[in-house]
């Protein structure tokens, strides 16, 4: 049977890409970092299922490369850390799980390092028992006023994949075992 993060599988990892984008239509002016568009390659995000409706992440992601087609040809070094709490009105446990977000990122651009407030939405599609497609967008607010690094959105897609670690369906504990 296919279906999502429950008790009994809390954990998922993905991996995939992501964007962000500097839009001076949102009041970012990509002259503050020297480009619009960040292609974040990989993203790797850990997710825990804590409770019914609700599960916790944890991203990282990095562009590594050269950026002649933008403003300024520089090198690129952008890294972000984000964590979010995810509330999944119910449908953690469905084929397709929608959720909304709050969360945080750190990121650091050109060699100033900023935080940000996210605000977004996400789901999962779950397509084998363990397997499935996961996506998110949200707009992540620059409320310290860093002008290295505004407000942008980002939206990320990737490969998800649902296991457990511990409890009826994991390993077995020591403290668990009755000797």
């Amino acid at each position: 049977m296919i279906q999502g993060q429950d008790n009994n599988n809390k954990w998922a990892v993905s991996i995939g890409g992501g964007i962000l984008n500097y839009n001076p239509k949102y009041g970012t002016p990509s002259s503050a970092v020297g480009y619009r568009w960040v292609e974040m390659l990989p993203h790797f995000t850990v997710a825990r299922y804590v409770a019914k409706n609700l599960t916790i992440s944890g991203s990282f992601g990095i562009a590594l490369q050269e950026s002649p087609r933008y403003e300024i040809d520089t090198f690129r070094d952008d890294v972000q850390v984000q964590w979010a709490a995810r509330y999944d009105f119910g449908t953690s446990e469905n084929i397709i799980s929608p959720y909304v977000l709050l969360g945080g990122s750190l990121i650091s651009a050109r060699g100033n390092t900023a935080t940000t407030l996210n605000l977004g939405v996400g789901g999962t599609l779950w397509v084998y028992r363990r397997f499935g497609l996961t996506g998110e967008l949200m707009q992540r607010f620059n409320y310290a006023g860093v002008e290295s690094q505004p407000s942008h959105q980002f939206v990320s897609v990737g490969i998800v994949y649902r296991f457990n670690l511990g409890g009826e369906n994991g390993r077995r504990r020591l403290w668990n075992v009755k000797h």
